[in-house]
């Protein structure tokens, strides 16, 4: 096919449709094996000989559009300048002009704007060009993080659903309606995509991996979306390329394994900077590379990152790309046992009573941080509470990763250990591919016990809890985990050290504390804010080895 295509590209002068359309199956064949840059020329070439005006339009947008995922943005600004009526611009030049300004600056208000005007002409467009305008809309309105985007973007959908691919849709439906949403798309892809991921092309694979990530099914989808990555990379740097590397990397963090993940994340990011100017997935990059410092203990690389994602995104209103700076900061903070910090920012991340602004996985994935923080730093009625609305809202339902999650998090916050809850969790199939939280849990267990005086049981689950930061390189919360052993071994010794520690203000918070009273009223009585007070009784939960407000009794007196 392809060795014929170019000889008749070369020896056809006048319009041949004939030909054209020999060139167009070539195109195709050139871009299922990831050759956009022969896609491009050869698209061009059937439009210069087709002989109908409105085929040749339609094949130089399709030129235009490959040549956007192959990150040759400025070549989408070489679309010939057809005009439907008057100065209205056609919906493929719209498209072109949106996916530049959208991956190579960051904007998100014209362009969301640009794809509305043309979207509001749906019915007089074809289904291909609708979901290419509505996958690019849901992305860059998914990056803005912007209610009343989401709003017009919503309402500009309805009524197009069953024109488009289910995978599109992933970051627009209903967060409002976590599991629902989350067991609707498990079952489209594991009951239907995953039978046809022999027959899809690369970027068909790379557009479905995305979902199969966040919902836990990535099972089939491993090997295809590799071999789909091995693909779109050999032929150079592209935006389909970058896309597929970066899940290629998420999946590898979530399973522990953190050198690949980083070597492929960094190839991605170093395309993503080949490729002609796209900021837009190079900071996503930076995104990502930044989280996994951050778990690593590699705190001076994370905050880089951090800071470089607001640098960018502030002026451009990204908020995604905000959130996940804030995100890399508070899994910092975790790292080095900040977690008074840590709360506060990951209280921001998930706050409560809110529509969650991202995808399926980090909802569940902030909730569990944000729980963890919360009962490290005494407030355990909160996270509580936190964890009962992930009941309510039958998150368990996503996947069995989130049930087991969920299992943790009701242990955490029992009212009194409960060794059975921990073992729940972390036995459950759902965390076989996930080693840093399977680690996390066993370290939530180990200090939940020592508090209890239990210590074969305490050194166990510390013991674990080491052993599974190590093998992933989270040196910082290795380090934590030792650091609870060393407690778990001398407790009475070190817990006099804590109290002979305490200045006189965080004795008298942590005396009125285990007496019951609430922050609010300590801070009435020592005319402090409720925000001292909770960053007193966090560095008297530090010095005193203690997780819990019930626990400040025993602890003050010595037990």
């Amino acid at each position: 096919m392809l060795p014929r295509a170019f000889h008749l590209a070369a020896a056809t002068d006048a319009p041949d449709q004939q030909v054209s359309d020999t060139l167009v199956e070539a195109a195709k064949l050139s871009g299922r094996r990831g050759g956009l840059q022969m896609a491009i020329r050869w698209l061009r070439r059937a439009a210069e000989l087709s002989p109908d005006p409105q085929r040749r339009a339609a094949l130089f947008a399709d030129a235009v559009f490959v040549a956007a995922r192959a990150g040759r943005l400025e070549d989408t600004r070489d679309l010939p300048d057809e005009r439907e009526s008057g100065s209205q611009r056609s919906a493929s030049a719209i498209l072109a002009d949106a996916y530049r300004e959208f991956h190579r600056d960051g904007d998100v208000i014209s362009t969301h704007r640009w794809l509305l005007d043309a979207l509001s002409r749906a019915d007089s467009l074809d289904d291909k060009t609708v979901s290419r305008l509505v996958h690019l809309l849901v992305s860059i309105t998914n990056y803005s993080g912007d209610p009343q985007h989401w709003q017009k973007t919503n309402a500009a959908l309805a009524g197009l659903e069953e024109r488009l691919n289910p995978a599109i849709l992933m970051y627009r439906t209903g967060m409002a309606d976590l599991a629902g949403t989350g067991v609707s798309l498990r079952t489209a892809l594991v009951g239907t995509y995953v039978e046809q991921l022999p027959r899809l092309h690369a970027r068909q694979v790379m557009l479905l991996a995305f979902p199969a990530y966040c919902l836990d099914v990535m099972e089939e989808f491993r090997l295809p979306l590799r071999l789909a990555y091995d693909q779109l990379s050999e032929h150079g740097a592209s935006i389909d390329a970058i896309e597929a590397g970066r899940v290629v990397m998420l999946d590898l963090m979530a399973t522990g394994r953190w050198a690949e993940a980083e070597q492929v994340g960094r190839d991605s990011l170093a395309m993503a900077e080949q490729s002609h100017g796209s900021q837009l997935r190079r900071h996503q990059l930076v995104a990502d590379l930044g989280l996994l410092a951050a778990m690593r203990g590699d705190l001076d690389t994370a905050h880089s990152h951090a800071d470089d994602l607001r640098s960018w995104a502030a002026p451009r209103r990204l908020q995604r790309l905000l959130d996940a700076a804030d995100r890399i900061d508070m899994q910092g903070a975790l790292a080095e046992a900040d977690y008074e910090s840590a709360y506060r920012m990951a209280a921001a991340l998930s706050p409560a009573d809110t529509v969650p602004r991202h995808n399926i996985r980090e909802v569940v994935d902030d909730l569990f941080d944000l729980v963890d923080a919360a009962v490290r730093t005494g407030r355990v009625d909160e996270a509580r509470e936190r964890a009962d609305a992930a009941t309510r809202l039958r998150v368990r339902e996503i996947s069995p990763r989130v049930d087991a999650l969920t299992s943790a998090m009701t242990a955490m916050t029992a009212p009194a250990v409960d060794a059975g809850l921990y073992s729940t969790a972390l036995t459950h199939p759902g965390l076989a591919d996930s080693p840093f939280h399977r680690a996390r849990i066993a370290l939530a267990q180990g200090i939940s016990l020592r508090n209890t005086g239990d210590s074969d049981d305490t050194r166990a689950a510390l013991e674990s809890a080491v052993q599974g930061f190590d093998r992933l390189g989270a040196r910082l919360w290795a380090a934590q985990a030792r650091n609870e052993l060393v407690a778990a071994a001398a407790p009475n010794s070190l817990q006099e050290a804590g109290v002979a520690a305490l200045t006189d203000q965080e004795r008298r918070v942590a005396e009125l504390a285990a007496g019951g009273l609430p922050s609010r009223k300590i801070a009435a009585q020592l005319v402090i804010s409720p925000r001292t007070v909770d960053t007193h009784l966090y560095r008297v939960f530090r010095k005193l080895g203690i997780t819990r407000r019930s626990e400040l009794h025993a602890a003050l007196a010595g037990r």
